[in-house]
């Protein structure tokens, strides 16, 4: 029997140029992209593992990209052509901004499924398992979770119904999206569980903050390798994709 809960991942496709843009220059256009693809396929790897807690959906920017995708997920060993419909479903976003496609892929979601619904991203290949899982379980105690992001923001949301509000007039990537939204749930009176802090990799701090992570093999792979190829590592803030001091 499938999970009622789904978890979904929203994603762009890791095209050079349109995604970890704060990288630049330090990392060159297609260094950001192949970074961000390591991410990608790393979370959802671990995702995808937990399938027997909940549905994982990926919620694509593009729906033209769905193809590219499939492909990059078979390629990097995610699942297999035959497993994707099962363990890793693929979904459209919609919507002009990011509160419009979170608040549109809740809002499918319970219509679909009668369980708990997480929203995540993928910039944190090393967030621990257990917060992701500790996210489900609160939420059979409360009408929200969130996972307070290191830059002000949040890692992840999520809730037992839609309550549009939280994501109408937010300021997206400020510092204050955290706090806003916890005061709106507040408004709401929304009882409220927070997850433990966690950072996105969005910057060359993080980067190199990824980069010292413990037993980063293990836990991110791909993100790992692709890592050693731009060889960055710890004490290297000063690297130069082309080996020239900065």
């Amino acid at each position: 029997m499938e999970p009622d809960s789904r978890l979904l991942v929203f994603a762009k496709y890791p095209r050079a140029g349109r995604v970890k843009t704060r990288l630049l220059p330090d990392l060159t256009p297609n260094e950001a992209a192949d970074l961000y693809r390591a991410f990608l396929c790393d979370s959802l790897a671990t995702y995808v593992e937990k399938s027997a807690r909940f549905e994982t959906h990926l919620m694509i920017a593009d729906e033209r990209d769905k193809e590219a995708f499939t492909s990059m997920i078979v390629e990097s060993e995610v699942a297999s052509l035959n497993e994707i419909d099962r363990l890793l479903k693929v979904g459209i976003q919609s919507g002009d901004d990011l509160g419009e496609r979170l608040s549109a892929g809740f809002g499918r979601a319970f219509y679909e499924a009668s369980g708990a619904v997480c929203a995540i991203g993928t910039d944190h290949p090393t967030l621990p398992d257990e917060f992701l899982l500790q996210a489900f379980d609160l939420l059979g105690s409360n009408d929200l979770v969130i996972g307070p992001a290191a830059d002000g923001g949040y890692y992840l949301i999520g809730m037992n119904q839609l309550y549009p509000s939280l994501f109408q007039s937010m300021p997206w990537s400020q510092e204050t999206l955290f706090g806003e939204t916890i005061r709106e749930a507040e408004r709401l009176n929304l009882s409220i569980a927070k997850l433990p802090e966690w950072y996105d990799v969005d910057d060359v701090h993080s980067l190199f903050r990824l980069a010292a992570e413990p037993n980063l093999s293990a836990r991110a792979p791909r993100t790992a390798d692709i890592l050693r190829t731009l060889n960055v590592s710890v004490g290297k803030e000063q690297r130069s994709t082309r080996g020239e001091a900065k």
